[in-house]
């Protein structure tokens, strides 16, 4: 005999006329499931498999049982008929938004403020139950309009114009038309207000593009009291202003600098760093000191002033650090560098950061990627790992003493109220910062390297903004920070040329010597000796400067004055292997040295070109250069 049952599938299921949905059978009186499965309706296969499955758990035919699926299948359809094509429209609240640059389709929600993305060619992805949780309940569409639906999405994408390649992401964005741009979540304003003289004009936008750029909304991702915040932001006056800096400048007091305004120089940039994205030039930190002296300490204040921050630790790698950050602009933060195995990666991606430039990764699809950083990246290390002039012009290197105290972070709750009403300032300033950090930047001081200056600009302008300072006293003030400083003088930024040179000659070479070599026979007949020891120790004798013309180097007179021919791609090959210049055409770099010529010479009976250089390891005197 039979069980009695019932199956019972789900018509949202319904794709373009078939059904791909789970069906279950329940038996009749208690409604307990028997089974579970997916059938595809278009397939006879599929539906034969499924009674076979059930046939036997109800006791009955596997033929009655597909008769009985394809009853069900034809209530649906009765149920489900087409809505007349007058009456099919997608809901005003739902908007097709078109393409990006990767061809896929945009679609908003106005009601819950979210932003659906389909892959290119995965339209078909959008079924009955998608397309509710997209619009809801569609009076206009019904479960058998889905394919109809699908040819419409497309329709309207292909009519919209082109978005920008780089949509605005979450945080305080600079807009195209130079407006201030919040993004919160599913919120988006426009703020404008440039000090403290007028009430600021707040824009709320309901359209997820701004002058052709894809606002990326997320309701799930606030990072901040909005409502709050602007409401600090309308209060904000002068005399709050100078409160705050105080409050955040009291903060500090458990560190120590080695310089006198590096606190003021910090305060500056924890406001900077929440409009990171609005400067036009934006410096990287980088905070230097000993174990125990405050440095990831001073990344939990700016973690508790600002909850958003993206903290990376250790070995987080650089593509890491591009696919978490995307397109926002929440601060970034990098704990304990000196451990990294990414280094030198992450700071060639940080060079992008000052200026807002742009990256590119290729795609397996052919598509590149377009990635870039606005950010004020706060790094701290044991050391400052700098080697390339173009990265030591980004930094703005603050080192800490410690001074012998115990590092105290303010409570979590005082911070983070604090950091609402930095946030607000920062809102009230960011415009006139801007402009006066421009023109601190160009302000030229003797014997300060102009990139230096750049550098200090920015923190300085927030100083001067807060207190109320026109640009003759942000100019002094400036050259107050500034004095006294050892690694701003144009020659402290270790310039490429001498950087190359040190590298080549710590470099180690392997020098072949004789048996009788340290006294001892039957010894090993080579020794490793750096350059600039081949080139001073006489006891490396004729097989230390065969050595060196082996690795492209080979002492020689220019006139009257002695120096080295170094062959650039020979050096490079053999002595620059895992360094900063490998790979690079270093000839282009050493020809920038005071006196150095591009000659010919020979290695071994063979001619080369490449540059010569005064011998690096003398001074003009003769004596030794370290003497």
């Amino acid at each position: 005999m039979s069980v009695a049952y019932e199956l019972r599938l789900d018509p949202h299921g319904l794709m373009n006329g078939s059904m791909r949905v789970g069906v279950e059978v329940l038996r009749a009186d208690d409604k307990v499931c028997l089974h579970q499965d997916r059938v595809d309706f278009s397939s006879a296969l599929s539906r034969a498999r499924f009674a076979g499955k059930v046939g036997p758990l109800v006791e009955e035919d596997r033929s009655v049982v597909e008769t009985r699926l394809l009853e069900l299948r034809s209530r649906i359809l009765e149920n489900c008929a087409e809505v007349p094509a007058s009456e099919r429209a997608i809901p005003e609240h739902v908007s097709v938004l078109g393409m990006d640059d990767s061809g896929s389709v945009l679609i908003f929600a106005r009601d819950t403020r979210k932003l659906w993305r389909f892959a290119p060619m995965r339209l078909r992805d959008c079924d009955y139950a998608t397309w509710t949780l997209i619009a809801g309940e569609s009076p206009g569409i019904g479960p058998a309009d889905i394919a109809w639906l699908q040819t419409e999405i497309a329709s309207q994408a292909r009519q919209q114009p082109p978005l920008s390649r780089q949509p605005y992401g979450q945080g305080i964005q600079r807009a195209s038309d130079g407006k201030l741009l919040i993004i919160n979540g599913s919120e988006a304003v426009i703020f404008r207000r440039n000090g403290f003289d007028r009430a600021p004009d707040i824009t709320p936008l309901d359209d997820p593009i701004l002058n052709g750029t894809l606002l990326e909304l997320d309701p799930s991702a606030p990072w901040c009291d909005l409502d709050r915040i602007l409401q600090l932001a309308t209060k904000m006056t002068a005399q709050q202003a100078s409160v705050v800096w105080t409050q955040l400048d009291n903060s500090l007091q458990s560190w120590s600098f080695t310089h006198t305004e590096d606190r003021k120089i910090v305060v500056g940039l924890i406001i900077a760093t929440v409009a990171q994205a609005y400067f036009s030039f934006r410096p990287q930190v980088w905070l230097c000191g000993r174990t125990n002296c405050g440095k990831t300490a001073m990344l939990a204040l700016l973690r508790r002033l600002f909850p958003w921050t993206v903290v990376f630790e250790n070995d987080s790698s650089e593509a890491a650090i591009r696919q978490k950050v995307q397109n926002d602009v929440n601060p970034i933060a990098i704990d304990e560098f000196e451990k990294s195995r990414y280094r030198r990666a992450i700071i060639k991606l940080l060079r992008t950061s000052t200026r807002g430039g742009t990256v590119y990764r290729g795609t397996v699809g052919h598509k590149p990627v377009e990635f870039g950083l606005k950010h004020i990246c706060w790094i701290a290390s044991i050391e400052r790992g700098l080697e390339r002039a173009a990265d030591l012009n980004r930094f703005l290197t603050l080192h800490m003493t410690g001074g012998g105290r115990r590092i105290e972070v303010p409570a979590e709750d005082r911070l983070r109220s604090l950091g609402e009403e930095v946030v607000a300032l920062a809102l009230c300033l960011a415009p006139t910062v801007d402009v006066l950090a421009t023109r601190l930047g160009r302000h030229e001081m003797p014997g300060v390297d102009d990139r230096v200056t750049q550098v200090f600009a920015l923190p300085v302008a927030v100083w001067a903004a807060v207190h109320g300072c026109d640009e003759t006293d942000a100019r002094k003030y400036l050259e107050a920070v500034l004095k006294g400083r050892e690694d701003v003088r144009p020659d402290a930024s270790n310039a490429d040329e001498s950087s190359l040179i040190e590298t080549i000659l710590t470099q180690p070479i392997r020098v072949d010597t004789d048996d009788s070599f340290g006294g001892m026979k039957g010894q090993t007949k080579y020794r490793t000796m750096t350059a600039s020891q081949i080139l001073v120790d006489e006891l490396a004798g004729n097989g230390g400067l065969i050595a060196l013309e082996a690795y492209g180097i080979k002492p020689g007179k220019a006139g009257d004055i002695d120096g080295l021919f170094i062959h650039p791609s020979g050096v490079c090959r053999n002595l620059l292997k895992g360094t900063p210049w490998a790979g690079l055409n270093i000839g282009d770099i050493l020809i920038r040295i005071p006196g150095a010529k591009r000659v010919a010479r020979r290695l071994g009976k063979t001619a080369f070109k490449g540059i010569w250089i005064p011998d690096p390891t003398r001074t003009e005197g003769g004596t030794d250069a370290d003497e």
